[in-house]
């Protein structure tokens, strides 16, 4: 019914229906460990109240749909282990209540935006394993809440100095960028 707060759905073989958009008072959405092989619905973003939102272990193929900016309210984002390509969308930056951001083992491509400065609640970022290219961008500094940092296994060129600005974090992984990272790690990282 459209007053579902919770789904949690586990080795179904169907496609991720466009009429998800229809449950708009869904808070906890989770669909892991399927087969769905389609592309995320723009139609998700019509799920404004979503808090938790849980793709993880699926075949999810495209681009994140733009319209998830739309999910103000979300504060954890899973993608994990997917087949998603494109760019890590601007519009991410609207999601200013997000603690945890996972998009690990996808196929995403390009840089990371300066918008990323813009979620201060966030504690963990987890983007292994994607082919994200360029600088880590400085604005990374201004989230004084990380604690988890993890973006090994991309194509990285250069760790920015504010990186050292993050007093909570505890835990930055960023081997394995194949060999594209220059210079030295700043003196600021400690």
């Amino acid at each position: 019914t459209r007053n579902t707060e919770f789904i949690l759905i586990q080795n179904c073989q169907e496609s991720l229906p466009t009429y998800i958009g229809l449950l708009t008072a869904l808070k906890t959405l989770k669909l892991v460990k399927n087969k769905f092989s389609n592309k995320i619905p723009s139609e998700i973003g019509a799920l404004t109240n979503l808090v938790e939102f849980v793709l993880d272990e699926n075949d999810l193929t495209g681009n994140i749909p733009t319209s998830i900016g739309m999910l103000t309210n979300l504060q954890i984002i899973n993608f994990q282990t997917n087949q998603l390509s494109g760019r890590i969308i601007s519009e991410i930056g609207m999601l200013t209540n997000l603690q945890s951001i996972n998009f690990q083992n996808n196929q995403l491509k390009g840089t990371i935006l300066s918008v990323i400065g813009m979620l201060t609640n966030l504690h963990s970022i987890n983007f292994q394993n994607n082919q994200l290219t360029g600088d880590i961008p400085s604005e990374i500094g201004l989230l004084t809440s990380l604690t988890f940092l993890d973006m090994m296994l991309n194509y990285f060129t250069s760790i920015p100095s504010e990186i050292g600005m993050i007093g909570e974090l505890e835990t930055i992984l960023l081997n394995d960028n194949n060999k594209k990272i220059k210079g030295t790690i700043p003196s600021e990282i400690g």
